[in-house]
């Protein structure tokens, strides 16, 4: 047993320090079994469960508190390893937000969100020639392949790879559609519909729209309703099953209208 007790504060800075105090203790020979066993891929995994929380959550405070945990749960463990010192991923991301803002923090003028973000990819690309490297695709990391497969169609359209205006995306689309339907093998077709995939990830990049979020905004959607289905269809005494499919669409296509 550890000797502690919380005391909350309204200082965030006392906050934040009785945070890493907290989870450190966690970690520690007298701490938790389970928070002791933790590898930085075990709180990877949480910290992306936990950000997709926050998304669905009305209690915004909670959620980001549960991604601060995993943040600093990161943190103690690379410490522990001797990987860098606590102060180091803080100053790295000063220095980031300071170096890339010269339009903020210099002289360079910026007149919308577009300039900016140029600005910013001309910065990093200036920082990487300090570190060559062999490949446009270097440091793109571990990811969801979704989004890693939109991030490598953005790297490719940077080197002027890509398709000439949408109209050619919406062939390519129908292309690969036609492509699935005629695969021969559960291997073929696996292949195919990963190309058809990638085309529809470069039609929410060319329209600037994270798949993802897209993707986000349709389970909900779908969630919501089916629900509102279900509510219906027991005020009318029907079942949710395969025997009143007709009559259950029904109701999905009137909620869609």
């Amino acid at each position: 047993m550890i000797n502690y007790k919380y005391e909350q504060s309204d200082d965030y800075n006392k906050s934040i320090n009785e945070l890493f105090k907290i989870v450190k203790m966690l970690r520690s020979k007298d701490g938790c079994p389970w928070d002791q066993k933790l590898a930085t891929d075990d709180v990877i995994l949480s910290l992306i469960e936990e950000s997709y929380e926050y998304l669905e959550t009305a209690d915004k405070a909670d959620e980001i508190g549960d991604i601060l945990i995993n943040l600093f749960m990161l943190i103690n463990i690379h410490l522990e390893q001797n990987d860098f010192k606590l102060n180091d991923p803080f100053v790295k991301a000063c220095k980031k937000l300071y170096t890339r803002h010269k339009h903020v923090f210099g002289d360079i003028i910026v007149n919308n969100s577009d300039e900016a973000i140029n600005l910013w990819n001309k910065v990093k690309q200036e920082e990487r020639k300090n570190n060559p490297s062999n490949s446009i695709f270097d440091n793109i990391s571990a990811m969801h392949p979704m989004d890693k497969n939109y991030k490598i169609q953005k790297r490719l359209s940077k080197v002027g790879f890509d398709f000439p205006n949408q109209e050619a995306i919406y062939n390519k689309i129908n292309e690969e559609i036609n492509e699935v339907k005629t695969s021969k093998t559960q291997d073929e077709l696996e292949l195919e519909l990963g190309d058809l995939l990638t085309s529809v990830i470069e039609l929410c990049r060319v329209n600037k729209i994270n798949p993802t979020k897209a993707l986000y905004k349709a389970n909900n959607k779908i969630v919501n309703r089916f629900n509102k289905v279900t509510s219906i269809a027991k005020e009318k005494g029907l079942s949710i099953d395969k025997e009143h499919n007709k009559e259950l669409n029904e109701i999905w296509d009137e909620i869609k209208t």
